[in-house]
């Protein structure tokens, strides 16, 4: 409707149900979660507008601390954040013990039971189920508050809201103005491999999540080999890939995360050859091991005195072993298993388990710590 703003004739005061049946009002702004209850209550009828119905989709009660209190203890903020959303949660899905305890040590309001369950459902429909914020929502609240001519100054997501994995203001502002170049092969299936003009695979599919939590802006280019990958992070042409670790070249010019996953590295032989109990043992016997590749290296520093040749690619070890030009390659376990399953099923097999472990880790540029 079109309404006259001079006209209106706004009262202050405390919600009224008396004032409200005399008539003495005709518009109210109320707490949607509790003073409904006293309209329906008194069987008054009314209709509530909601600012969300208008595009003003705002957040109401927000936890928030000052800026002192996270620089000088983030772990307390997070622990604080962590015990409320905790308490929340727990309300949210124990109602009938919740408002037991409320009545018994905390009902300085005196409400009754009825009260207390109908705040309760009103909560649950408000309440998100994450009970995050949602980022797009902040931007457009940002956005009408400036065309309100209420702030002057750009608010960006991370510097208002918490994010318990970025600690201090200058990461927050690195995230805020580097987007983050991925790189990565896509012949190391599972971990990347190629679909449809895009790299996927668990490798990915980590990064992705790491992203998402940090608020990373980050692209991801594909080369077609390890070692090429390995130049880009050398050179600073790319900031960092998802499925590999650590050995003592690359931390002459990379950092690397914890370990996400961990697997054994395996031995992939003809069928017919046998099991492979120990690598060491194997005398007299050629291996085809790719180029730059983490098991390849973790490999020889372990069994210095193998006979071997080099490939550039995995499917390249595995042909050679496929046409006994050699007599075995190895590789981290799931790698293996998903090559073999995929194209050598009919004739090579797992072998044998060497001693060696494969963490796979993230492998960052070393200036970027």
């Amino acid at each position: 409707s079109n309404i006259n703003m001079n006209k209106l004739q706004p009262k202050t005061g405390v919600f009224s149900i008396k004032e409200i049946q005399k008539h003495k009002l005709d518009l109210y702004a109320v707490y949607a979660t509790n003073q409904p209850y006293y309209l329906k209550k008194h069987h008054i009828k009314y209709h509530l507008f909601s600012p969300a119905n208008y595009g003003l989709d705002f957040y109401g009660d927000m936890l928030f601390t000052s800026q002192h209190e996270v620089n000088k203890h983030f772990n307390r903020t997070v622990h604080f954040m962590d015990a409320s959303k905790k308490g929340w949660k727990y309300a949210m899905t124990h109602i009938d013990e919740t408002i037991k305890v409320i009545q018994q040590k905390y009902n300085a309001q005196h409400y009754s039971r009825d009260e207390l369950l109908y705040q309760a459902h009103a909560y649950q429909k408000l309440v998100t189920k994450s009970y995050t914020f949602n980022k797009q929502k902040i931007e457009t609240t940002t956005v009408i508050f400036k065309l309100l001519d209420k702030i002057q100054t750009n608010i960006h997501y991370n510097d208002f809201v918490l994010n318990r994995f970025v600690a201090t203001k200058s990461e927050r502002d690195f995230l805020q103005t580097h987007t983050i170049r991925c790189i990565s092969t896509t012949n190391w299936a599972p971990f990347n491999l190629l679909k449809n003009g895009h790299v996927i695979g668990l490798g990915i599919d980590y990064w992705d999540i790491v992203a998402d939590k940090l608020h990373i802006n980050n692209s991801c280019n594909k080369v077609n080999s390890f070692s090429k990958l390995l130049n880009a992070i050398k050179s600073k042409k790319a900031d960092l890939t998802v499925s590999t670790s650590e050995t003592p070249e690359r931390e002459k010019y990379a950092i690397f995360s914890k370990s996400y996953v961990t697997f054994p590295i395996v031995v992939a032989t003809k069928r017919g050859s046998g099991f492979t109990p120990d690598i060491n043992a194997i005398k007299n016997k050629t291996f085809a091991l790719v180029k730059n590749h983490t098991a390849t290296k973790l490999l020889l520093e372990k069994v210095p005195n193998l006979h071997y040749i080099q490939t550039n690619t995995l499917e390249e070890a595995l042909n050679l072993v496929d046409s006994s030009k050699v007599y075995a390659t190895v590789e981290i376990l799931p790698v293996l298993a998903y090559a073999i399953n995929k194209k050598y099923f009919n004739t090579l097999v797992i072998s044998g388990k060497t001693a060696l472990e494969f963490p796979v880790k993230f492998m960052i540029r070393k200036d970027y710590k």
